[in-house]
């Protein structure tokens, strides 16, 4: 990619960057239920012209290969006023049913503007990328302690890898004293940090990598030190806040990005997928 951008700076060519941008959404109830799941995704897209000879930005033509529930009407699809062509087909690939995305664009500017934007709605369409074991809850000898054993499982490709992991976890509101333990499920694992914040009464819960297919678990003891608060203190949502480079939850990927007339344009394009409302 270095190579390509010097090479498209030196010889004074035209570029286009394309950032593909997969947001998942997902609300599930403490026995496991899943209330609510979305994805939304994003096109960004900035274009240069020629340095040397400015001749205006040309008109693209992009492909891309998606989801066939792209197409129903739970779902939406939403395109700048710069595309002056719109097209979904289906199609059958590998004997499942995809869709096909035409646009054709031209770019008014060389400012970043968002190309397209599109959800996806049904249950089935969403994977769940991160999993939360069952949370257990029991009191010590004393009636006053409360332990969280929580599992925190990566549910995807081996081959990927989510960054910046945080996962917050709520508190008692009166806490006399806290232990937090992370344990890892392999040799090489690191689990991360986690600390107690009593202004905000929870635990904050941070992984800087986290590997596909890889699980750790946290362990929380909360001494409240008032029998009456463990018994009826209702925990809220466990929040997970993440990013995944280079990964797609949803099938969409560009199959051709073309140029409409004879010049020479230098293309990029990237994919990622980071957490939206993240609740469990």
């Amino acid at each position: 990619v270095a190579k390509n951008y010097l090479q498209a700076k030196q010889e004074n060519i035209g570029e286009i960057y394309v950032n593909v941008l997969q947001k998942v959404n997902l609300s599930m109830a403490e026995d496991g239920r899943i209330i609510g799941n979305s994805i939304v995704g994003e096109v960004n897209v900035r274009a240069v012209s020629e340095s040397a000879c400015d001749m205006g930005l040309p008109t693209f033509e992009l492909s891309f290969t998606v989801d066939k529930r792209l197409k129903t009407e739970e779902n939406t699809v939403e395109v700048a006023e710069c595309v002056s062509y719109l097209s979904v087909e289906s199609l059958l690939k590998d004997k499942e049913e995809y869709a096909t995305v035409g646009l054709r664009f031209t770019p008014r500017s060389s400012e970043p503007f968002q190309l397209m934007r599109y959800s996806l709605n049904e249950p089935k369409s969403v994977p769940l990328l991160l999993h939360l074991g069952t949370m257990k809850e029991e009191c010590g000898d004393t009636l006053t302690q409360l332990a969280f054993m929580l599992n925190l499982k990566a549910d995807f490709e081996k081959t990927a890898h989510a960054n910046d992991v945080t996962i917050t976890v709520p508190a008692p509101p009166i806490v006399g004293s806290c232990e937090v333990l992370l344990r890892p499920t392999s040799p090489k694992q690191c689990p991360g940090h986690a600390v107690y914040d009593p202004e905000t009464s929870t635990v904050i819960w941070k992984i800087k990598k986290l590997n596909g297919g890889e699980n750790v678990e946290l362990k929380t003891v909360f001494d409240t030190n008032e029998c009456q608060h463990v018994k009826n203190w209702k925990r809220g949502p466990i929040l997970a806040d993440f990013q995944i480079p280079a990964y797609m939850a949803a099938p969409f990927s560009a199959s051709r990005l073309a140029v409409s007339d004879d010049r020479l344009v230098a293309k990029w394009i990237k994919y990622d997928t980071e957490s939206g409302v993240y609740e469990i």
